[in-house]
């Protein structure tokens, strides 16, 4: 979720989090007072380089001079991030960046009485009435840039632990919830988990506990505090016992105050709660006033939050973990997505004790095994556990119910192959060692301001009142209500693309992007479709396909490369709210009302089985989005599965289109080696118009009505140019050009000039010569070492500070954000990099690279077999790996990191790799094709070089025996045969085969293999290679006998 630290070194915090509440009161944001400081003050020098913690666009670029002076805001995929207080500012308003980038140097403007840097995150959803203006406490987040948690996804055990403690020993969760605990069983959890928050309830029948606390709350807590402490073990983190009880407005006040009496006599005791335990869907979220059941509960969730208790509750879906109806918002996610972002609580911790699939949301008996397999429910589970990730710093964990059971709970069991697959698939460790591509998993509703509030001493325009808008809760059966629709809270009026102008009536001018013909893709007419039952008439409303155009690697940047956006779609469509933009590998939607503005809350159907399941009522494979609230956006994230070559003519298999008379684009999917994402915009036309003649979906050239593309001005409907795909590339040379000296090699040539960033020896990284591997690789072409260097956090920022790259470094490697050769993974922290630049000194695509991670000696042994295989990119022509915890190492007391890597063939191998303690590095190799010739027995840079020849793996049958080539007796059958196998092997190799030469016999009767060379003179010998040696003797001229044959280790 992060990828570095806001700036390169280390530097103390002067203000945090919650900082200072009374001096913080006299600011208002959202109408409501701040409860403290709402970011991170660091204490940076002025003129320090402030870079993004992770890639996204700059939503804003601006000088606040009574607040936070001058500052970015980055918008993100997971939400927002704040760098204030900038002396100077490098980046623009709507620019791309990516992580490390540089954004400006910190200082002291605005209201700051010191040089500092103010970081704060908005974690998408947020609220800006939420008394911090929206914004979350950063520092758990940054804390993971080098501290590893375990998996997200935990179980909630039942029934015992012992069963499963190997399980758990593989799968280290985050959170388990255990029925219960037994002492010696946690403490045995504990040894084999020791980083796991265990939460113990102890079981007491829910009515039981009902009726005690309506009877007395305190004589209750009194109660389940003896209960708690005839179990007490000091391996349990949280303790719990009220479970799905008193959830209404009648019983919370009383739920209130038995937590408030039981976390007191918890804190003289020594031990801490896991309090509420609400069931999934409460407590009620009214429309009205959507916090008012939760502000009953208040006063303890403000007394867990100051004495570090927990919050217990419950989410599930069905059928699947997204649904009833796809309403994941108010089920599954109904803590992340409509609790969170209001409660003002924000260094209140909950615990998810209970997750998963659960039939009785709507009436129906039965957990995940009633709707799907293990796989399938382990790869849900995965998907959410990615996306939840961003709310890791106010969610312990997500305990899925259960592991373990009695009865009625068998189908909700995932002992066996579901808790195996979870042990072995969960992601763990820091933010470089997991993924959080799960974007298809959208809030339904957020504040969307690019304002960073902080200095308003008056409430902003009134929003629609406490409940925020924005959509209303189901009812328990159930089905899908109708949005209604209204202005976000707080932010006054959102900016709508169009600029505000009334449009013209159509016809529709159709603009179809280059890729629109690449990939395949075809539009289908509102008479082809064979769902079409109704005639259509005055009054109907059809949406036709105005625009379609394409991203690649989530960039807006226009180029000439193949799939990348036209300029008259950035100019129309890219807008700061529009969040999403930059998403890689997602189908996009958008519809453009009567009004001339992009509708919200529309319904988008996806479908990936074909058009003509259209005219298929059983059909039940739709998937259903509707356009966003903020940004008017519906989109799609597709898998590998949806992979298609158009270059052999395919199309992808996605069709989509809004809901109601409309036409259909079809063949939407990722194209093979192309990162794409793509978009398709209809216009809304009265079918009235459509059948005056006008608004035939392009069919007729005309003026654009209104004079103004959604979103911006109009570009004068001009097609995407920027020059054909192929043409010159951004960036100029490839790399290897030009050194530091202001010399430049010759390309493929030797001698190579080898440079080697001052950190190398630092980090104890040493290069292994050819003739130091024990595996004797043979080739016409070596790869010598030619560059090694390192980047610190993931910056490409050329710096002081330990590790940071070289400037020759980011000159010659470091491609602009865009181009063909767009180096993506630039930015990567703990990672082992390594490109091979060819003969042609352009940057391999496709070699392959092995890593491994147990000593150089590993080469010789045959049986070893823990090598990694990477591949350079297609794109960046560089491959990496991530190294984990187990590479650590302290390069001061001369250590080593255990990595080694290079690439396959006749290589040098670079070993020391690995991650230095308290350096968050990445360590980069490049190495240089040589032809094994061009070395002329002179070695690069005084090193000595390998002399080995390339072998190739010999699989050809020999040819078949001639009756002549066969002797009379079984010694000579054999030795023919053999002379016969040799021959076939030698001319495999492109070697003449003599079965009279004595360096040949010689080689034979001394076991030193097949010959690598042909025979050649050196001088006054006659020389040629074999496996085991170089066999070599005088050189006699006429026949006879050589004689003094001898031969020397390679």
């Amino acid at each position: 979720m992060l990828r570095n630290l806001p700036f390169v070194g280390s530097y103390p915090i002067l203000q945090g989090f919650g900082d200072n509440p009374e001096a913080y009161q006299a600011i208002r944001c959202g109408g409501q007072p701040l409860r403290g400081h709402n970011g991170i003050d660091y204490a940076t020098p002025p003129g320090t380089p402030i870079q993004a913690v992770y890639e996204g666009a700059v939503l804003e670029a601006r000088e606040d001079p009574g607040g936070f002076g001058r500052f970015v805001l980055l918008g993100h995929r997971w939400g927002q991030s704040l760098y204030a207080h900038l002396a100077e500012i490098q980046v623009q308003k709507g620019q791309q960046v990516q992580a490390g980038q540089p954004l400006g140097r910190s200082g002291a403007s605005g209201n700051a009485s010191a040089p500092h840097l103010h970081f704060g995150m908005r974690i998408l959803p947020f609220s800006i009435q939420d008394g911090w203006c929206g914004f979350s406490d950063p520092l758990p987040y940054l804390q993971r840039l080098t501290q590893p948690r375990g998996a997200i996804i935990g179980p909630h055990i039942i029934g015992g632990i012992p069963p499963h403690l190997e399980t758990l020993r593989r799968w280290q969760p985050r959170l388990v919830l255990v029925l219960d605990p037994n002492p010696d069983e946690v403490r045995a959890l504990r040894r084999a988990c020791p980083d796991t928050v265990i939460v113990g309830r102890v079981f007491v029948p829910d009515a039981e506990v009902d009726q005690r606390i309506r009877n007395d709350p305190e004589a209750a807590a009194r109660w389940a505090h003896e209960r708690i402490l005839a179990r007490m073990t000091p391996d349990v983190d949280y303790w719990q016992l009220a479970n799905e009880v008193l959830q209404t407005a009648d019983g919370l006040p009383l739920l209130n105050r038995f937590e408030l009496a039981r976390m007191a006599l918890a804190e003289e005791a020594g031990y801490r709660c896991a309090i509420l335990g609400f069931s999934v869907g409460n407590p009620d979220l009214p429309e009205n006033d959507r916090m008012a059941h939760w502000r009953l509960v208040y006063p303890a969730l403000e007394r867990a939050e100051a004495s570090g208790h927990v919050v217990a509750v419950h989410q599930y879906g069905m059928p699947d973990l997204w649904g009833p109806n796809h309403l994941y918002d108010w089920y599954i996610h109904r803590l992340e997505h409509q609790v969170l972002r209001r409660l003002p609580f924000k260094k209140l911790q909950f615990a998810v004790t209970e997750f998963g699939i659960d039939g009785m949301i709507q009436g129906q008996t039965g957990g995940w095994q009633t709707f799907t397999d293990a796989d399938g429910y382990v790869e849900q589970l995965l998907r959410a556990g990615r996306y939840l990730e961003r709310f890791s710093g106010r969610v312990l964990g997500y305990a899925v119910f259960t592991l373990g059971h009695f009865h009625p709970w068998g189908t909700y069991d995932i002992a066996g192959e579901a808790a195996t697959l979870l042990a072995e698939r969960s992601q763990r460790g820091t933010w470089s060692q997991i993924s959080i591509d799960s974007v298809d998993i959208v809030p339904g509703e957020t504040d969307t301001t690019t304002d960073p509030g902080g200095t308003a001493t008056a409430p902003p325009s009134p929003g629609p009142g406490p409940g925020e808008g924005g959509g209303t809760e189901p009812e328990p059966d159930g089905e899908e209500p109708a949005e209604e629709p209204g202005e976000e809270p707080g932010g006054g009026t959102e900016e709508e693309p169009g600029g505000g102008q009334e449009p013209s009536p159509p016809p529709v001018e159709r603009r179809l992007s280059e890729s629109f013909d690449a990939y395949h893709m075809r539009i289908w007419s509102l008479e082809e479709r064979p769902d079409q039952q109704e005639p259509l008439g005055p009054g109907d409303i059809v949406y036709l396909v105005k625009d379609v155009f394409t991203t690649v690697n989530g960039s807006w940047e226009v180029s000439g490369q193949p799939g990348s956006v036209p300029q008259w779609a950035r100019d129309a469509y890219l807008r700061p709210e529009f969040l999403e933009a930059g998403a890689d590998h997602h189908l996009f939607a958008a519809v453009i009302g009567l009004d001339g503005q992009l509708v919200k809350n529309h319904e988008i159907l996806f479908w990936s089985d074909g058009f003509e399941r259209l005219g298929d009522p059983s059909y039940n494979g739709y998937i259903r989005e509707r356009t966003k609230e903020s940004s008017g956006w519906a989109n799609l994230f597709m898998s590998s599965s949806s992979s298609f070559s158009p270059e052999r003519g395919e199309s992808g298999p996605w069709c989509w289109a809004p809901a109601g008379a409309a036409e259909v684009i079809c063949g939407g999917g990722l194209p093979l080696n192309h990162h794409v994402s793509t978009f398709v915009v209809w216009q809304a036309v009265r079918w009235e118009d459509l059948e005056a003649g006008l608004g035939e979906g392009g069919a007729e050239e005309g003026e654009q009505p209104g004079g103004e593309e959604p979103g911006g001005e109009q570009p004068g409907g001009e097609q995407p140019g920027g020059g054909e795909p192929g043409g010159e590339e951004p960036g100029g040379e490839e790399p290897g050009g030009q050194e530091p000296d202001g010399g430049t090699p010759a390309p493929g040539g030797f001698p190579i000039t080898r440079r080697l960033s001052p950190w190398v020896e630092h980090y104890n990284l040493r290069i292994q010569s050819l003739d130091a591997r024990p595996d004797h690789p043979q080739g016409d072409i070596v790869y010598l070492v030619k560059d090694i260097f390192t980047t610190r956090d993931g910056s490409w920022e050329p710096s002081d500070q330990p590790g940071s790259v070289p400037q020759w470094a980011r000159d010659d490697y470091l491609k602009p954000f865009g181009a063909p050769d767009y180096f993506d993974d630039a930015g990567g922290d703990h990672h082992l990099f390594a490109a091979v630049i060819g003969l042609d000194g352009q940057l391999m695509r496709g070699k392959e690279i092995v890593y491994w991670s147990d000593g150089f000696d590993k080469l010789g042994d045959p049986t070893y077999n823990g090598y990694i295989y990477r591949q350079t990119k297609e794109q960046s022509g560089w491959a990496n790996i991530i190294t984990g915890p187990g590479s650590s190492y302290v390069p001061e007391r001369g250590e080593s990191g255990p990595w080694c890597w290079a690439p396959t063939g006749a290589a040098e191998v670079v070993c020391g790799g690995g991650m230095p303690s308290k350096h968050h590095i990445s360590m980069f190799v490049v190495w240089q094709a040589v032809r094994r010739e061009d070395l002329g027995g002179q070695p690069a840079g005084g090193e000595d070089r390998d002399h080995s020849i390339f072998l190739p793996f010999v699989s050809a049958s020999p040819a078949p025996l001639r009756a002549g080539d066969v002797g009379t007796t079984p010694e000579a059958a054999a030795a023919a045969m053999l002379n016969v196998v040799r021959s076939a092997a030698w001319s495999r190799l492109g070697i003449e085969f003599d079965p009279n030469s004595a360096l040949a016999t010689y080689a034979r009767q001394n076991g030193l293999g097949m010959p690598v060379t042909q025979e050649f003179r050196v001088g006054d010998f006659r020389v040629q290679g074999f496996q085991g040696g170089i066999v070599f003797a005088p050189a006699v001229e006429g026949e006879g006998m050589v004689q003094g044959v001898r031969h020397i280790p390679w």
